[in-house]
């Protein structure tokens, strides 16, 4: 069955390309793709195969949207939890906020630091954050990175909200909060991000690509340089390190609106309730659901990196997903502003001389 708990964010020198390109904004540490071409057509799909239709009529989105151009990096959750006291902190009094797989270690009980035995450990992928922590990741940076534990609870996703029905199914509120500055992206907006091509056709000319990478088959598996993605790649002789290809190696490889790792990378959380897999809950519990095959996914590779390939996962569990961060767009400065009324002003004044 397609919905299992496992089916299972500056860019490192692996390509000169991307790294001239790849660089944070100063105001947030996040570098951001702007998706557009607001109100676009639809995903259509005539497969009855239950996947196909979950997202059949799906990924119209009537608003710009920013999304990070790179999914969360080791040193952005690493400076998350040693906000809080590292190893020992805060956010492990709610979840385990440990991933499964990134590149820092303890350094003491109260800070982790990066790998040293692992070349670009902070540009390399987290595996295993939480949907719960991710919200909570969410919500410490709409609120400025503050470290008192009330930085966690509300903002973005209001924790007090989240619970589980004695038939399994969660009480979390569906979506973000109204006013939220960062949140996880919308099942729509996911799906718009990785898939449709404002010039699929032509210039102006909309449409959905079936796989990641702006493709419509499966991109090749293999290390940068030589492959498309680190999705079905194992490194020979050293299983595991593939999740040591840090985010954006493959330069080649983007989305219609620029992103990295759509495909590799980790899978990635979306706010979209699915129906998933829980014990004890059985199949009637509800999960949230997330995209794309992450880095040495081989068995479900082909599935998983179509535009149908999604799933759904517990909400507390790390395991191998990971998060890729959705903002609203900045409001223009006020210098900005300025600037655009004075030429508007300066143009009127001309006009009015003519």
């Amino acid at each position: 069955m397609m919905y299992m708990s496992r089916m299972v964010g500056a860019l490192v020198t692996a390509a000169a390309a991307s790294s001239a390109l790849v660089q944070p904004d100063s105001d947030d540490d996040f570098q951001w793709s702007t998706v557009g071409a607001v109100g676009n057509a639809a995903y259509a799909d005539s497969n009855p195969d239950y996947a196909h239709q979950v997202v059949n009529g799906r990924g119209s989105v009537d608003y710009e949207f920013r999304i990070s151009t790179l999914e969360t990096t080791t040193a952005q959750w690493m400076e998350f939890l040693n906000a809080y006291g590292g190893p020992s902190g805060s956010p492990n009094q709610f979840w385990d906020a440990t991933p499964t797989w990134w590149n820092a270690w303890p350094v003491g009980a109260e800070r982790y630091g990066f790998r040293t035995d692992v070349e670009n450990a902070p540009m390399s992928p987290v595996f295993g954050a939480s949907w719960r922590m991710s919200a909570m990741y969410c919500n410490w940076l709409h609120n400025g990175k503050g470290s008192s534990p009330d930085s966690l609870l509300t903002g973005a996703y209001d924790v007090s909200s989240w619970g589980r029905l004695p038939d399994g199914n969660l009480t979390d509120g569906a979506t973000h909060s109204a006013g939220a500055l960062f949140w996880i992206p919308t099942f729509d907006e996911q799906l718009k991000a990785f898939q449709y091509d404002p010039n699929r056709y032509g210039t102006d000319q909309g449409g959905w690509w079936l796989a990641r990478n702006k493709r419509d088959t499966l991109g090749v598996s293999g290390p940068p340089g030589m492959g498309d993605t680190s999705a079905g790649y194992t490194v020979p002789d050293a299983p595991g390190a593939e999740l040591n290809i840090p985010l954006g190696a493959y330069a080649d490889s983007l989305s219609p609106w620029g992103l990295w790792d759509t495909s590799g990378g980790t899978s990635e959380w979306n706010e979209e309730f699915f129906p998933g897999y829980s014990p004890p809950f059985g199949t009637f519990a509800y999960e949230r659901g997330w995209m794309g095959a992450e880095a040495g996914e081989g068995s479900a590779r082909s599935a998983l990196d179509m535009i149908w390939g999604i799933g759904s996962g517990n909400v507390q569990l790390t395991t191998f997903h990971g998060l890729r961060i959705a903002s609203s767009l900045p409001a223009p400065s006020c210098t900005m502003v300025f600037v655009l009324s004075v030429q508007f002003a300066s143009k009127l004044h001309r006009r009015r001389l003519l």
